[in-house]
């Protein structure tokens, strides 16, 4: 399989950005407004504090972009099946979609804070939202399960990828998304996008030179005289 020299250096590229701006836009989300009356009517009276939240939006937004690119070029460098390409798109495209949607939620109340002046923000209603957006964190992790393992596997069986990685590391990060709801977990999946964006890093001229005809083929094409 012959791969255009920059497709895995963007893929690389793409994969390690989303993790530095993940983190990035998790630190600006962690001061929440809290759960009770008084802290999230004090949180959304402080335009210092719930700011914080329209940044981490469009951090989050961006680091989606990059993971949508990852996933793209991911699938495309690694997966020569039609099939199994066609389900990991769409798998690692449901897990950007889910994550921009709670990117959305987590920021929402912040926005209506914004637009509508004097806007009163009820404990009740901004734990509804606050809750919605987790879930849709939570959804976005586990729709890129199929992801992950496919291009793990596809990965290691064409030695683009160590065979350590296509199986522990697969594994490992599909682990850690199913028990995303406990949040830490996620560091694992962050650890694979990590591993596997420096793999193609170094290893990307070995896939960018075109692999020798098989002797086989050449044997048998027919001779032509002159």
């Amino acid at each position: 399989m012959v791969i255009r020299s920059g497709t895995p250096r963007w893929a690389s590229a793409t994969g390690l950005a989303f993790v530095v701006l993940f983190g990035v836009a998790a630190t600006l989300y962690a001061s929440g407004a809290g759960s009770s009356q008084p802290d999230v009517s004090a949180y959304y009276s402080d335009p210092g504090q719930w700011s914080q939240q329209i940044e981490g939006f469009g951090v989050l937004t961006v680091a989606s972009i990059a993971l949508m690119i990852f996933v793209v070029t991911l699938c495309h460098t690694l997966i020569r099946q039609v099939w199994w390409r066609d389900v990991a798109l769409l798998s690692g495209t449901a897990g950007v979609v889910f994550l921009m949607l709670a990117n959305m939620l987590w920021s929402a109340t912040a926005f209506t804070v914004l637009i509508q002046h004097h806007y009163q923000v009820l404990a009740t209603t901004h734990l509804l939202v606050e809750d919605a957006a987790f879930v849709g964190l939570v959804v976005a992790m586990a729709a890129a399960i199929p992801w992950v393992l496919i291009v793990s596997w596809s990965g290691a069986r064409q030695g683009v990828v160590p065979i350590w990685f296509g199986a522990l590391g697969g594994a490992a990060s599909a682990l850690g998304q199913a028990l995303s709801y406990w949040y830490f977990p996620l560091a694992i999946f962050l650890l694979w996008v990590v591993v596997a964006s420096l793999l193609l890093a170094v290893r990307w001229r070995a896939l960018s030179e075109p692999q020798p005809e098989p002797l086989a083929e050449v044997r048998n094409r027919p001779r032509v005289e002159l």
